[in-house]
């Protein structure tokens, strides 16, 4: 995801600023001091199932699938 042009932000402080938009317009709290409410293996699982059943998140699913051929080795 890119920046878009008109911020002034770097890439990894725009996606700090838009997961935390977006938690929170699930009502679920985040900081990087206290990620306990991401840090769970139900929000993994469903992280899991999107990349199962969307083309969203590809590098994150080229990252999984290495996790797991690594695992299965």
């Amino acid at each position: 995801m890119r920046v878009p042009e008109d911020s002034n932000e770097t890439i990894a402080k725009y996606h700090f600023h838009y997961l935390h938009e977006l938690l929170r317009y699930k009502k679920i709290r985040y900081s990087k001091n206290r990620p306990d409410n991401v840090a769970t293996e139900a929000y993994f699982r469903g992280i899991v199932e999107r990349i199962d059943t969307t083309e969203h998140l590809k590098t994150f699913r080229s990252f999984y699938d290495f996790i797991i051929n690594k695992e299965q080795q």
